[in-house]
């Protein structure tokens, strides 16, 4: 299926799935009608912590309080596209000879890190 943003999608029967209008009585996520009730917190189970809000400048550019935040918004997927995959980690499998293709075995970690800057400690001797 190609995307093609002059077609309402909403409105066709076969590729609807409905609106997120139900909520979880224990975390209060929004669901589809007929989705699990265990799918988003095993029915109270699992406790996540707050969310807290991004730091500045990021919270002005999503909020859109920044003289920047429609071009911020209207290229944000390519920002995360460019940082997706800048740097992880994984066990690396080497095999003997031609080696055709990277494989990983195992879980992979993104090593992102902080969004901020290091603060630097700077002391005049």
């Amino acid at each position: 299926m190609n995307y093609d943003p002059s077609i309402s999608y909403k409105d066709d029967r076969i590729v609807s799935i409905g609106t997120m209008s139900v909520v979880c009585e224990h975390c209060l996520a929004l669901k589809l009608k007929d989705e699990s009730k265990g799918m988003c917190c095993l029915q109270g189970k699992v406790k996540l912590e707050e969310v807290l809000l991004p730091p500045e400048p990021l919270h002005s550019l999503l909020t859109g309080d920044h003289q920047k935040s429609k071009q911020f918004m209207r290229n944000i997927r390519r920002y995360n596209n460019a940082f997706q995959m800048t740097s992880f980690k994984s066990k690396q499998v080497v095999e003997r000879g031609f080696m055709p293709t990277f494989k990983i075995q195992g879980q992979v970690y993104h090593l992102a890190g902080s969004l901020l800057p290091l603060h630097k400690c700077c002391t005049a001797n």
